[in-house]
């Protein structure tokens, strides 16, 4: 009998017991239906499943259950740590791929680690950064979650102004912000005192100045801006493309206006070509 290889395990759900298991990529059930439900990818060759008291634990990528069902909330793995909840004291805490507490359980919330550095809660409902050994490298002083990616953060609401912080906590630089928000792909939205948003780098520099009226984070290599009834998706160099139309969606291929003027940024002609007939026959539709 040839043995059955685990090669690319993706979940099915038994549709009489209800239950999830495994598969590999030749169909052959690798693991037999058990869980309660399974989440459905892969990170850092673990696996979150479920168990019939609504328990967490983790799989690898043989279908082995490496960490038993015990947690009642988790995140991903990260640098070889994921943040779950501990089922009596509801805290949260650090394992590694064995299973092993590598940081205590004594955290209200918390960040997945990044470049070393994730961002807790503690009891008394201030933020602060911890290290992979759980040393706190940035005081807890801070009412709001903070970003550090490329070891910097952001920092809210010290003395009245935003700050920008290294690792080891020295400060930066300051901006006369009246609100920012934490780094996403590198920038970070900012709010000056007319209530105009910008985005500002990893440096605290500003990059494109206080102008639209209301802006999203960065999201992979867009940001949605907004002036008066104009509306846009603008990249990282500042070029924008103009959004005509609330997600008008094409049932037959699940494509929205949105995500084709997103993915029109990413094409290079004659893609565009293709995309701007398709943008145009949808809107027709309308």
């Amino acid at each position: 009998m040839e043995q059955k290889t685990n090669a690319k395990l993706h979940a099915f759900k038994d549709w009489q017991s209800g239950k999830w298991g495994f598969k590999n990529s030749d169909g052959e059930t690798v693991v037999s239906p058990q869980w309660r439900l399974v989440y459905h990818r892969f990170d850092e060759g673990m696996c979150p499943v479920v168990d019939n008291d609504k328990k967490i634990g983790f799989v690898d990528e043989t279908g082995k259950v490496v960490i038993p069902c015990q947690y009642v909330w988790h995140s991903i793995f990260s640098e070889g740590l994921v943040k779950v909840q501990h089922a009596e004291t509801m805290k949260m805490g650090y394992i590694d791929k064995k299973g092993e507490t590598v940081i205590p359980f004594m955290f209200q919330k918390g960040g997945d680690f990044k470049d070393g550095l994730a961002d807790v809660m503690d009891n008394n409902g201030k933020w602060g950064v911890i290290n992979r050994k759980g040393k706190n490298v940035i005081p807890f002083l801070y009412g709001n979650s903070i970003g550090h990616p490329a070891n910097i953060a952001l920092l809210f609401n010290e003395n009245g102004k935003q700050v920008f912080r290294n690792c080891r906590g020295e400060i930066i630089l300051i901006e006369q912000f009246k609100t920012a928000f934490t780094f996403h792909e590198g920038l970070v939205t900012i709010i000056d005192e007319n209530d105009h948003y910008g985005f500002a780098d990893e440096n605290g520099h500003i990059i494109f100045s206080p102008q639209w009226d209301y802006a999203d984070s960065f999201e992979g290599e867009f940001a949605y801006v907004r002036k008066g009834e104009d509306r846009f998706y603008m990249d990282h160099n500042g070029n924008m493309l103009p959004i005509h139309y609330e997600s008008t969606i094409n049932m037959s291929t699940g494509k929205g206006l949105d995500f084709l003027q997103r993915m029109y940024f990413k094409s290079v002609y004659p893609v565009k070509a293709a995309i701007e007939d398709e943008i145009n026959r949808l809107s027709s539709q309308g």
